[in-house]
């Protein structure tokens, strides 16, 4: 599923990377956000991540109104990216919330950064 940002500043569009300090299962949406229906079960799948596992996500808004949504780009699990490409109903306010103090999400968007630029310059 292709990433569509909605009415949301450009720094949230960018891409971010956090690592898992728990295991947690996600739900991700088979559909887009607006047209997912939450109560059928055919509209989510569960996204099973571990402790350690990085996530990157940008954030986006089904509409203007309502709260800024997830949309997981990759997952990446020892080192093995696996793209994931799906709008999920993790709000950016839960991520942020669990950020503080390291509870569930450990912020690392400088260092994936840092790697990514070394993986450029090595190959």
């Amino acid at each position: 599923m292709e990433y569509i940002p909605g009415q949301i500043h450009e720094s949230f569009q960018k891409i971010h990377a956090f690592e898992m300090r728990e295991d947690f299962n996600i739900p991700i949406l088979t559909k887009r956000w607006n047209e997912a229906n939450l109560l059928d079960d055919d509209s989510t799948l569960t996204l099973v991540v571990s402790k350690g596992d990085i996530l990157t996500v940008r954030f986006f808004k089904p509409n203007t109104n309502s709260t800024s949504y997830t949309y997981i780009d990759k997952l990446i699990t020892n080192g093995t990216e696996h793209n994931i490409m799906s709008e999920c109903t993790l709000s950016r306010e839960f991520i942020v919330n669990n950020t503080q103090n390291n509870v569930l999400f450990l912020h690392v968007t400088k260092q994936y950064e840092r790697d990514k630029k070394i993986e450029s310059i090595l190959s």
